[in-house]
């Protein structure tokens, strides 16, 4: 039994220089009749679809460096993503993909015919099994690529195009600020999960330091889950929930810095290279934001807990409720 212990420890310690290296994905050993496999099998003139069926914004495109990747490798390669799109408002999954130059087709995940297709994988559920707080912290973008067989990811960092129309429209929602001298700054409000999300107070301590302070500063919130009501009643914000998914990136895309939890709004200013402010607590920041060189984590320290992942908070979610809007403003104005 010691014996298995030592043998466990030893392949958790070199699991993570590995992760540390970061190329989790450099080691994994390909069987035969893989995905990947199948694909050199046929010289990469293949069918092939990469199948998500579950997931926000930040998985469906956390999934696209290695989709990037397989048809830098195989140019000729027909890549089908299969997708979400039934259960959102919007079908924002596929707006979000829509004007991907390296994937041939969108489908719906509910209704893929693996015998139209040379090779499929489903990656929807590959990432939980190594998302727990006595693993190292693994980006999901490493895991995607694993499952598929990748040796490598060239270029990690999350893919997404603003449009040259949707850049300006973007642009005009900010004129008026901007001709004044002012910096805009997106406030992202909520993650979809309760336990990674900052108190609304906390955003509201962030503006009134800044109104305190007269810093010329716009705010520009995304408050999809209605958690605050007054937006109106502060003149240095600007409510812009209002918005289609292509319009809110739109937006990240022409801000300052953005300010937000783990979400997937974060993850459009990581493929935009949107200067951000991330709130992390249960989720480890390497295992979400170290491909993205223009995000920051900011975190509260001294807490032995950090990185809980997924397990109930014993402590009222510590993390989060008491990370103090003062740091956030302080790193804000460092920023700007």
């Amino acid at each position: 039994m010691r014996r298995q212990v030592t043998r466990q420890a030893l392949l958790r310690k070199k699991t993570s220089q590995k992760a540390l290296r970061g190329s989790p994905v450099a080691t994994h050993r390909r069987s035969p009749g893989s995905f990947y496999e199948t694909i050199v099998s046929r010289a990469g003139q293949a069918r092939v679809c990469v199948i998500r069926k579950v997931g926000g914004i930040g998985d469906v495109l956390m999934v696209t460096p290695a989709l990037r990747q397989l048809k830098k490798d195989f140019p000729k390669l027909h890549i089908t993503y299969a997708i979400d799109m039934h259960t959102t408002g919007s079908n924002i999954y596929h707006e979000l993909m829509k004007n991907c130059p390296f994937v041939d087709e969108l489908i719906d995940a509910r209704y893929v015919d693996h015998g139209t297709y040379d090779a499929t994988v489903d990656v929807s559920a590959v990432c939980l099994r190594f998302e727990r707080q006595e693993l190292p912290a693994i980006n999901r973008v490493d895991l995607f690529g694993r499952a598929m067989g990748l040796r490598r990811i060239s270029d990690r960092r999350s893919w997404y195009k603003v449009e040259d129309d949707e850049r300006r429209w973007a642009a005009a929602q900010y004129a008026h600020y901007r001709s004044g001298g002012k910096k805009i700054v997106i406030l992202h409000t909520a993650s979809m999960e309760e336990k990674r999300c900052w108190p609304i107070e906390k955003y509201l301590e962030l503006i009134r330091l800044a109104e305190q302070d007269h810093l010329p500063v716009q705010f520009a919130v995304l408050d999809f889950n209605n958690k605050y009501s007054g937006w109106a009643q502060h003149s240095n914000v600007l409510n812009v929930s209002a918005t289609t998914v292509r319009q809110m990136a739109a937006l990240i895309s022409e801000a300052d810095l953005f300010i937000g939890p783990d979400s997937g709004p974060m993850h459009i200013a990581g493929a935009l290279n949107t200067r951000s402010l991330v709130l992390f607590g249960s989720i480890p920041p390497l295992a979400r934001i170290n491909y993205y060189a223009s995000h920051e984590a900011v975190t509260l320290s001294g807490l032995s807990c950090l990185g809980c992942w997924y397990k109930a908070c014993p402590i009222n979610t510590k993390c989060m409720k008491d990370l103090p809007s003062s740091t956030v403003y302080n790193k804000m104005r460092s920023l700007l």
